[in-house]
């Protein structure tokens, strides 16, 4: 039987199968460069981005477009965006997880970038960045791509990283 927590993570899941985003970014820092991961949805639809906020936490904001965009679509409604980042982006994904399909790819290799997650919890620092960058050049690739084959991440000189 499944719990009335596991039908709303079902229910987002499909929302972040076909609204969603998932990504790492670049930070740059004084002292050194740090990567965070990002779980977003943006839609119209303020309420449902409502309630991913109540499962998850997380925090709205408006969406703003391109000047071009809104001169040449003044009757589009307002959109809103729900965004998770660093630790709380990664438990969404664990709790989504099960029931993703299209984004199951990039939610792989997501987790797999959790496990070079620096010290204090400020996203994911890496003082040579390969494990990283090829996280975020391989989240890019699906994104272009999604009917890639998912692939291991390549092996480098300092032994297996997965």
């Amino acid at each position: 039987m499944v719990s009335a927590d596991q039908q709303w993570f079902a229910w987002a899941a499909g929302i972040i199968d076909g609204e969603g985003c998932i990504y790492l970014r670049r930070k740059r820092g004084k002292r050194c460069d740090w990567w965070e991961l990002f779980v977003e949805v943006t839609n119209t639809d303020i309420k449902m981005l409502n309630k991913l906020r109540g499962i998850f936490g997380g925090c709205i904001s408006r969406h703003h477009r391109a000047r071009h965009e809104v001169a040449a679509h003044p009757h589009w409604k307002t959109a809103w965006r729900w965004k998770t980042t660093r630790i709380q982006a990664e438990h969404v994904i664990q709790l989504v997880y099960p029931w993703l399909v299209t984004k199951r790819d990039q939610a792989d290799v997501a987790l797999l970038s959790r496990k070079y997650r620096g010290r204090g919890g400020r996203g994911y620092v890496l003082p040579d960045g390969d494990a990283l960058r090829w996280c975020y050049e391989r989240l890019r690739e699906l994104k272009s791509d999604p009917t890639q084959p998912a692939c291991p991440m390549p092996l480098t000189g300092q032994g297996d990283l997965l």
